[in-house]
């Protein structure tokens, strides 16, 4: 019995990762920054120990660069419509939660870049704008950047993530 013990033990020791560096200890080699234009933003950095196996129905790991982009209708009374993400074409103006995706690679640094269009993507915005007699204009700040490394990035919602990197607001 004692020997079982002994020997449960040892493959428990050698089944353990050395180290938070081990194989599948998602980290940040180079933890993302972002700059801004006052057309476009651009995010880079490096993750490794992200498992680059692909997840059923969620697809390959993607880095994503996710943020808000406000417009304001210059009318009577003016209004502001807050974009953050692609919209959804077929229904109209209903806006995912992703704006720029790539396949991620293990060690080896992204560049993720947006350029937001001068008017907010979908039909209602646009028709209450123009139905309110306005015009917009967008910000050239960039609010709620964050970066992700995960699976299922073109979701809603992430739906598995293996790193995280809220930037914040990014000023052009």
């Amino acid at each position: 019995m004692k020997k079982l013990i002994i020997a449960i033990a040892a493959v428990t020791v050698l089944a353990v990762p050395a180290s938070s560096s081990a194989v599948g200890s998602a980290r940040w080699v180079t933890y993302p920054t972002c700059t801004a234009t006052t057309t476009t933003i651009t995010c880079t950095g490096r993750a490794a120990g992200v498992q680059p196996q692909s997840m059923g129905d969620l697809g390959a790991v993607e880095v994503a660069l996710h943020a808000a982009v406000d417009y304001t209708c210059n009318s009577d009374p003016p209004f502001v419509w807050v974009f953050s993400g692609f919209p959804d074409f077929l229904s109209g103006d209903a806006p995912e939660n992703i704006q720029v995706a790539a396949t991620f690679q293990n060690g080896r640094v992204f560049s993720l870049q947006f350029t937001p269009a001068p008017n907010p993507p979908g039909i209602t915005p646009n028709a209450m704008c123009s139905i309110a007699g306005g015009y917009w204009t967008r910000d050239s700040n960039y609010y709620n950047v964050d970066v992700r490394i995960g699976w299922g990035q073109n979701n809603p919602a992430p739906t598995i993530l293996a790193l995280q990197a809220p930037i914040g607001t990014v000023s052009s």
